[in-house]
């Protein structure tokens, strides 16, 4: 359940989705990660794989589309 109205602008949240983890931009956003990413579905978004992050840890990462 979102607890706010956010306007999210696609440009932006596409490079922030790619940048930092959904988790982390809903605690900022103050939105749920669920209601996160089903904002960018909705705007025709990629979002990164599971295990990403992990990868990108480990230098690994996949490109950004």
């Amino acid at each position: 359940m979102v607890t706010r109205f956010v306007d999210f602008e696609r440009d932006k949240l596409f490079d922030e989705v790619w940048e930092h983890p959904v988790s982390h931009l809903a605690q900022k956003y103050g939105v749920t990660d669920a209601n996160l990413r089903l904002a960018a579905r909705e705007m025709g978004l990629p979002l990164p794989a599971s295990g990403h992050w992990s990868k990108v840890a480990h230098g690994k990462g996949a490109a950004k589309p």
